[in-house]
């Protein structure tokens, strides 16, 4: 293993063959490039990005307003921004890949006119504007600048206020925001983790155990604890999953949350490399005594 913090260094050593394998930067134009002389794969569950919607500031408490913001944000475009090949589409509040998931729940396909409608029934026929903290992030910033625009065709108009990443967490974590883009990969791949820390009312930011729930679920409005917690103390798989799809179905139900999309992790070998299994889940490459370096 060799510690290399330049990716532009970990490539030409790829290239050279200096090193078999390297982690490279999930982006559309670094995997267009590597692939032109490596191997790239794509591995997911990966970090998953939501946007929260913080149901104890105005105008979010209102569940129109919520399905709104929900109906006025376009997906597809938001991923096609991304990166086709690095991003898959998320349809429910527990990521593709973790053992409980389903998308069988209340989906918002991108509908301005629906949008519209939904605003002026909550009494803002003319939209709204917020302001929001975002990080200068190259993950964080630009995803908040598309949804910036898709918003502004309903009507919504948000103030980007932009900081270094380690004052947005702070920010975050203060409340500040009426909306938060997070990106998490939380393991086991299971529901407990990622539903108990994101959706259960007592992780609510503000809360004495407070963690990531930034939509105060559970907290501001009725949430979806009963079901998380028998699923914790359950020994029957079956029922864990029963419970953690009602659960992802409540969330749904009351629009605090926006799935945006899974940013795979990025990684490229040599074509001598054969890893003699699928790459899975983890940001770099597991090496198994299956694993071979064939002659180059």
């Amino acid at each position: 293993y060799q510690f290399m913090p330049e990716a532009s260094t970990r490539e030409l050593a790829l290239r050279t063959g200096e090193i078999d394998l390297i982690g490279i930067q999930a982006r559309q134009d670094v995997v267009d490039r590597v692939r032109r002389s490596a191997k790239v794969d794509l591995a997911a569950p990966a970090n998953t990005f939501y946007l929260f919607i913080n149901t104890k500031k105005k105008p979010f408490d209102d569940i129109r307003v919520r399905q709104a913001l929900n109906y006025a944000t376009d997906q597809a475009n938001l991923i096609k921004f991304i990166g086709a090949d690095i991003a898959q589409s998320e349809r429910s509040a527990l990521p593709k890949g973790y053992v409980g998931q389903t998308d069988e729940v209340s989906q918002y396909p991108y509908n301005v006119t629906k949008a519209k409608a939904l605003l002026k029934e909550a009494g803002l026929a003319d939209g709204f504007s917020m302001s929001v903290n975002m990080s200068n992030s190259n993950i964080y910033l630009p995803p908040m600048q598309v949804l910036q625009e898709q918003w502004k065709k309903a009507g919504i108009n948000v103030d980007i206020k932009v900081v270094d990443h380690p004052t947005y967490h702070r920010l975050i974590r203060e409340d500040a925001n009426p909306v938060v883009i997070y990106g998490a990969y939380r393991y086991p791949l299971t529901g407990r983790i990622y539903l108990e820390q994101f959706y259960k009312g007592s992780s609510a930011i503000g809360q004495l155990n407070a963690i990531v729930n930034f939509s105060h679920f559970g907290d501001g409005i009725p949430g979806a604890d009963e079901e998380i917690d028998k699923a914790a103390f359950s020994a029957d798989s079956a029922e864990q999953v029963r419970l953690w799809s009602i659960a992802q179905k409540k969330i749904a139900d009351a629009a605090v949350s926006i799935p945006l999309y899974t940013q795979y992790y990025a990684m490229a070998r040599s074509p001598a490399v054969d890893l003699g299994h699928e790459q899975k889940s983890l940001s770099f490459y597991t090496i198994t005594e299956k694993t071979r370096l064939l002659a180059k």
